[in-house]
């Protein structure tokens, strides 16, 4: 599960990029 987390701040800050994009 904490992986899980890792991914998902990871993937926010993606996610966050292309809309700043």
């Amino acid at each position: 599960m904490r992986s899980t987390r890792l991914y998902s701040e990871r993937t926010s800050c993606l996610v966050a990029a292309v809309i700043w994009q």
